[in-house]
């Protein structure tokens, strides 16, 4: 069924999922429902729609294909930096226990990581 309103008009959304051992980088399309003064409706499936704001810096969707994929590549950029920063929390996480337990010697390449205070946590009430 086509939405009331559809003109032809489509928005663009680039997504990755992982098969087996590939990742796969598709290019979905959502017809646009309607106009708003402040966005774009568009039909995301399962008679669901999403309103796309104008002014908005993070789009669920993008008018043209470049935009699309100039969007992906800063949402996979800005992963990337917030999994980098939770692997040298864990890194550091694992330096301080084992600092703690070897009076405070860490390695020098390691050393650079943000520092990570270790609490030991019981259930006494004393």
């Amino acid at each position: 069924m086509i939405p009331i309103g559809y003109d032809g008009e489509v928005w663009f959304r680039y997504e990755e999922s992982l098969m087996q051992d590939r990742v796969i980088v598709q290019r979905r399309e959502f017809p646009v429902v309607r106009h708003t003064p402040k966005g774009v409706q568009l039909n995301i499936g399962l008679g669901t729609t999403r309103l796309v704001l104008h002014g908005s810096h993070k789009k669920f969707a993008c008018a043209t294909d470049a935009e699309a994929r100039h969007s992906f590549k800063a949402r996979k950029r800005r992963q990337g930096l917030l999994l980098e920063r939770q692997l040298a929390t864990v890194k550091a996480a694992l330096v301080a226990i084992d600092s703690e337990m070897t009076d405070g010697l860490v390695p020098r390449w390691e050393a650079r990581l943000p520092v990570i205070e270790v609490k030991v946590w019981t259930n006494r009430l004393n």
